[in-house]
């Protein structure tokens, strides 16, 4: 079974090694000038928050620190150490070693963000669940939300394999009403998104 003990301690997805932040700089553009149509996905999730501080689940070289107003306190959690060594050429910002499928290191935020990051896991219920137990006020994320809930090798990457993690609207929103002080939530749909990807906004019962 996906997310299993031993599929955990295997992290067969886990590819994000020192030539990953290039590959995201060709990609997305600089941490503090990114390329416009991923620009346009940040702002989406800029848009979305309302909390004063964030916790960025997954945040690779930072791009979203640049775009957040000065006066929020953000820190940036990534598994990929090349990742946020490279986030912290660009910002003097708080960026840590973390991993989404255990989070209790962490202090609580009003706003957990992240955001590309479901679509490359094997599967997506814990670390929502492990987000929302870090947020106070709201979790925003995204996800490709196609006709069938499927994890598929989306391309080769060295020996290893780059999932692509796509799921049901009725799955997410299964996952999200079973969470603790669950309020409601809000979905968008990034536009000319080839795979469906879709914003989430879950808020917290105060």
């Amino acid at each position: 079974m996906v997310g299993d003990a031993e599929t955990m301690s295997n992290r067969y997805w886990d590819v994000w090694d020192k030539d990953r932040p290039e590959y995201y700089i060709k990609t997305y553009g600089e941490p503090n000038n990114p390329k416009k149509e991923h620009l346009r996905r940040m702002k989406m999730a800029l848009e979305l928050i309302t909390g004063e501080s964030v916790l960025d689940v997954g945040c690779g070289i930072g791009h979203m620190y640049h775009l957040l107003p000065k006066n929020i306190k953000y820190m940036g959690i990534d598994t990929s150490e090349p990742m946020l060594e490279f986030a912290r050429k660009y910002a003097d910002a708080d960026f840590r070693y973390g991993d989404v499928f255990n989070l209790s290191a962490f202090d609580n935020y009003e706003t957990v963000l992240s955001q590309s990051l479901l679509i490359h896991l094997p599967e997506v219920e814990k670390p929502i669940q492990q987000m929302w137990s870090k947020t106070s006020k709201e979790l925003i994320f995204t996800i490709p939300i196609s006709g069938r809930d499927q994890v598929n090798v989306w391309r080769r990457y060295k020996d290893k394999q780059v999932l692509s993690n796509t799921k049901t609207m009725d799955t997410v929103t299964r996952i999200i009403k079973h969470l603790p002080d669950y309020k409601s939530y809000k979905t968008i749909v990034e536009p000319s998104s080839k795979i469906g990807n879709t914003f989430f906004k879950v808020t917290k019962n105060e």
